[in-house]
């Protein structure tokens, strides 16, 4: 279970007290405050990962006491989400309400605790599927640079086997050229088959070099065809990047 670090606001400690029971019997770690100053120092002490507040928490009596959306509002919980617990509504209130950022859901204290646990229950789901979503973007986005570095090591080996074909290439070329020299060299000197024989195994090792570079030239190609796959790769991980954000 993903428990979380709970801070409840609410003047009615009856309310406050059974709350924190249910919330506290599933798992989640609270703290409690009766008044804004309360949270806030709270806010000091603690890591909070959800927010639950009353909008009434200085004058239960007044329809002016908006302190529980001040608190919500405060710039402490810019970034944490928040539940709001209230036995009133109306237009002026759902205005407020809607100008305080992160406010997951609004529970009428009329539908009880059990609502509020309910909907606490839900963002805690929630926010583990966001968490095993980041964890596997994360795995993916590994993945992604482990096959980078290992293309980039072929791309390097494939520069490297080039550079070889073409220097062998060279220099067998020479030796071709001298085999055949010396086999007509041989052929108008009478035919001496030290010379023949001398040429022919020039020949002969210079044509079994250049089918092997030939062959090593064919593997290049295979590579450079890997190669490639790096902007198909790279793609993929601008979408993973794309979706993270």
């Amino acid at each position: 279970m993903n428990t979380q670090s709970i801070l409840v606001a609410e003047n009615d400690t009856n309310a406050m007290s059974t709350l924190c029971q249910l919330l506290e019997g599933v798992g989640h770690t609270v703290h409690t405050a009766l008044d804004q100053a309360t949270a806030h120092r709270q806010t000091d002490l603690w890591s909070i990962d959800l927010l639950i507040t009353d909008v009434r928490l200085s004058d239960n009596r007044s329809a002016d006491d908006f302190s529980g959306l001040d608190l919500a509002s405060d710039r402490q919980f810019f970034d944490v989400p928040k539940v709001i617990w209230t036995a009133y509504n109306s237009e002026a209130l759902q205005r407020r309400i809607g100008q305080i950022p992160g406010v997951v859901q609004v529970v009428a204290k009329q539908d009880g605790p059990l609502k509020v646990l309910d909907c606490v229950e839900s963002f805690a789901a929630s926010r583990r599927l966001a968490l095993r979503r980041v964890a596997g973007r994360r795995a993916d986005e590994l993945s992604l640079i482990d096959a980078l570095n290992t293309i980039d090591a072929i791309s390097a080996e494939r520069a490297v086997a080039e550079g070889r074909y073409m220097v062998m290439f060279g220099i067998l070329l020479i030796p071709s050229v001298a085999g055949l020299a010396l086999i007509g060299t041989g052929r108008l000197n009478g035919s001496n088959p030290w010379v023949l024989a001398y040429g022919f195994l020039v020949l002969l090792l210079s044509t079994l070099g250049l089918i092997r570079a030939l062959r090593e030239r064919q593997r290049n190609a295979f590579r450079q065809w890997i190669v490639k796959k790096r902007k198909t790769l790279e793609s993929i991980g601008k979408g993973h990047g794309n979706d993270t954000a």
